[in-house]
């Protein structure tokens, strides 16, 4: 009974990609320093060794993980300080079911969960910036890896994956899956003329011209925890491919995405249960193999760079497309288009930028999601959340810890454990939710959910 875990040092193997290069600069997007964590499960204990060694193959080419933040000599700028440190991964077991508990509501309980220190600068030069635990459940001997970095690494869910997937894979013996770049830390500051003259650039990420203290964010963590819940729903491949059949038809167009329809219809349904429903909708894009004008010079953002690469983009709602879900779809579909075009995507980031770069200079903070008066949606169905599987493919899935208020974010299903106590995989077409609603819109939205299905249903039968 109880838990009992070992904690080992592991540093990188060298020289990293990285050589004899000192620090990497930060930009202001990736100037902050508070922890962001992902966990993944798998069916089965992991090989401690090669864990451990596949690990320090993997900070190999990772070497900002085994960096520090510190003032640069020459410029007296915080930046990330590439001293191939040792980070920390521990190894245990458990008789606590934790994540893997029939009624697990996000609970961060310790023989899971373990955080880095929370701040938005470290307290030291030898703050840790990643550590990683390793957790099976003694009784069926289900596995979580969880990862906790500072956001300077990169706090976007892709981020986070493509370092598991790398590890995964030297698990497993096999070669890099790519070689991470690091472009994204040499973005240069934003040269932004002035913003009156690009109000149609700025209405879609206007909400991020507020900052806030530090103290307000735990403030607003902590009123979100009293006065909401989290639900964490599967929904099964019918459902959803039969909620993406439904709006095409209303929308009058084949050409509906399943990420635009079924992110419509999440929204729809939310918009039908608050008591004020939200005239903008936020989306997160991802800037990954886009080139753009950045301080009148191409900029090209390559798929395989780490730090935060994403863009926080709203959409206006009219009084009459609230609650449609058709019309909720097209509308997020056309404000993802406008980024097509790449001036207005350079303009819009440089914009955004300056917003974060503000920030910093006032020691304040931008909130990218989870204000209670907005509704974000976080699509990763394509983020490659269960692909980390360490030799168990179709068997590894993903746990959010952190759900935040009328904030969806929607991933791949996660494998099911059956009646009779076997590990499923899971549904191709299903989907993975979470969300936090305030305690009186819970039941019905759950409500709503139901409904849709009994709909689509008797549609089946007829």
């Amino acid at each position: 009974m109880g838990s009992n875990f070992v904690e080992f040092s592991v540093a990188p193997l060298l020289p990293t990609t990285l050589g004899q290069q000192g620090y990497l600069p930060l930009s202001p997007s990736d100037f902050s320093f508070y922890p962001t964590e992902n966990a993944f499960t798998l069916p089965q204990p992991l090989d401690s060794q090669k864990l451990k060694d596949s690990l320090a193959r993997t900070l190999q080419f990772f070497p900002p993980h085994a960096g520090v933040i510190a003032r640069h000599p020459k410029t007296q700028q915080w930046q990330i300080k590439l001293v191939n440190q040792p980070v920390r991964l521990s190894i245990g077991r458990t008789s606590e079911p934790g994540p893997f508990g029939e009624d697990w509501n996000g609970e961060q309980h310790p023989d899971y969960y373990d955080h880095l220190p929370s701040g938005n600068l470290p307290e030291t030069e030898q703050a840790p910036l990643f550590q990683a635990k390793v957790t099976t459940w003694n009784e069926t001997g289900q596995t979580a890896i969880m990862i906790s970095q500072s956001d300077c690494l990169g706090r976007d869910a892709f981020a986070a994956v493509w370092f598991v997937r790398f590890w995964s894979e030297l698990y497993q013996g096999k070669e890099p899956p790519f070689t991470p770049t690091f472009e994204k830390y040499y973005l240069p500051t934003p040269e932004v003329p002035p913003r009156a003259s690009h109000a149609a650039d700025l209405e879609p990420i206007s909400w991020m011209a507020a900052d806030f203290k530090m103290d307000y964010l735990w403030k607003l963590s902590e009123q979100m925890e009293k006065t909401t819940q989290r639900l964490d729903i599967t929904l099964d491949g019918d459902f959803v491919n039969g909620v993406w059949e439904a709006v095409k038809r209303a929308s009058g167009s084949n050409r509906m995405s399943r990420h635009d329809a079924f992110s419509g219809y999440l929204v729809s349904v939310l918009q039908s249960v608050l008591a004020e429903p939200v005239p903008y909708i936020y989306t997160l894009i991802t800037l990954r193999g886009r080139t753009f004008p950045y301080n009148g010079q191409a900029f090209h953002i390559p798929k395989t760079t780490t730090g935060n690469c994403y863009m926080v983009y709203g959409c206006h709602l009219d009084q009459q497309s609230k609650f449609s879900s058709s019309s909720i779809a097209n509308a997020m579909f056309q404000s993802r288009q406008q980024l097509k075009d790449a001036d207005k995507l350079g303009r819009t980031y440089m914009l955004y930028n300056s917003f974060f770069e503000k920030a910093v200079s006032r020691d304040r903070l931008l909130i990218d999601v989870g204000h209670p008066d907005t509704i974000a949606v976080n699509w990763l169905v394509n983020a490659g959340l269960t692909d980390a599987h360490f030799g168990f493919p179709g068997q590894c899935g993903h746990l959010e810890w952190m759900a935040a208020e009328n904030f969806i974010q929607v991933w791949r299903a996660n494998p099911v454990r059956g009646t009779d106590g076997e590990l499923r995989a899971a549904d191709p077409d299903g989907l993975q939710i979470v969300l936090r609603l305030k305690h009186e819109y819970v039941g019905r939205f759950q409500e709503k959910l139901a409904e849709t299905r009994s709909r689509l249903t008797a549609r089946a039968k007829l």
